[in-house]
């Protein structure tokens, strides 16, 4: 089924929404329809009818109703992508642009001085629910997060509180591309709409800049936590309207690849770009990109790096077919699925091997029988 069609039904009905749709109009119904009960009694069907068709089709705690519900949803932005991957700059162009930003943003890091731009409410959520799974920010194996109406209330609510959501905001953080499958089922449960932008970079610019950081991770864990996060990603959306983008690119030529990006989601700027272009060319500093790696050097690690940043470069080309990247994404996502299950303490080591020692049929193949 298209996540986009699926709803919430009309069985998940708060108690305390129904007792106010039937207490409203049985009052209404004593005092108009006096001098006798019975009378009034006749009628209240056809109040309570009267008020609770508009009433399903309003937000309760949260949530939003199959029944009489307006099939018209609201877009949002969803930037999906690894950390230290371009995230935080393509969200805050979004946000010169005009989109919403989260009311209670991430504090600044001398790591990161320009900002991280994504919700601090939105990123402790999302840390509980991965520890609910007993998962972490940090782990590549596959995520397994089951949707309930519990979490998806926790997060319309947040949403609610940290996003206007009356106009087009911007959601950004790392940690949804494991979770995709929960978020847009959520989203359509709220009435929203995703736009997917998926930023990406050179992982070994990705580990470069995790070990800048500080983060007490080896070049393996990082590769493989880059592979999990955009292999998830970009399998997960495929049924929704996205755009991916080169951070590189982004640097050099933000008009280009903004104007590319509002082409692919159907978007218009609140804020002409000509009005900010001083403000967000001093914001794309080059110099923000501090590691710089040349792509032959990632191509003495593993295939499945390169095959898998080549695919997206393929995937980021209006005029390429597709069809090819997403067969290569697809070999390497399940290879990868299968090793993290079958022979998970093998991976360190194997991603460092080079194509000429470890081609990527064969190394990463899971073991037979």
């Amino acid at each position: 089924m298209d996540r986009r069609a699926r709803e919430v039904p009309f069985g998940v009905l708060p108690l305390k929404s129904l007792a106010e749709l039937i207490a409203f109009p049985a009052v209404i119904c004593w005092w108009n329809l006096s001098p006798g009960i019975k009378s009034g009694l006749v009628f209240f069907p056809f109040y309570l009818s009267a008020m609770a068709i508009p009433a399903l089709s309003e937000p309760h705690t949260g949530m939003r109703f199959s029944l009489f519900r307006s099939r018209r949803t609201r877009p949002l932005i969803l930037v999906l992508g690894m950390h230290r991957s371009g995230t935080s700059a393509t969200t805050a162009v979004l946000g010169k642009l005009g989109f919403a930003m989260p009311r209670i943003p991430m504090a600044r890091h001398e790591d990161n001085p320009t900002g991280y731009w994504e919700s601090a409410r939105l990123c402790a959520l999302h840390d509980d629910m991965l520890r609910e799974a007993g998962s972490r920010w940090d782990d590549w194996t596959a995520l397994r997060l089951v949707a309930n109406r519990a979490r998806t209330r926790k997060l319309l609510a947040v949403l609610g509180k940290e996003f206007d959501l009356s106009r087009i905001s911007t959601v950004k953080d790392p940690r949804i591309c494991r979770m995709v499958p929960f978020w847009l089922d959520a989203l359509a449960t709220g009435g929203l709409s995703p736009r997917i932008v998926i930023p990406y970079r050179n992982p070994l610019e990705v580990v470069a800049s995790l070990a800048k950081r500080g983060d007490a991770m080896t070049t393996e864990h990082g590769l493989l936590l880059w592979l999990r996060h955009v292999l998830d990603a970009e399998a997960e959306t495929r049924d929704q309207r996205r755009v991916f983008l080169r951070y590189d690119r982004l640097i050099e030529d933000w008009p280009g690849t903004m104007a590319r990006v509002g082409r692919a989601l159907e978007l218009e700027w609140p804020v002409a770009p000509a009005e900010v272009a001083t403000e967000i060319d001093a914001f794309l500093d080059k110099r923000l990109r501090r590691q710089m790696v040349t792509e032959p050097e990632l191509r003495l690690f593993n295939p499945w790096l390169a095959d898998t940043f080549d695919a997206l470069d393929i995937l980021s080309d209006e005029s390429r077919d597709p069809t090819v990247a997403t067969e290569t994404l697809d070999r390497i996502r399940h290879a990868f699925n299968a090793m993290c299950a079958t022979r998970r303490d093998e991976l360190p080591f194997l991603i460092r091997s080079q194509a000429a020692s470890a081609p990527s049929d064969t190394a990463f193949a899971p073991p037979s029988g």
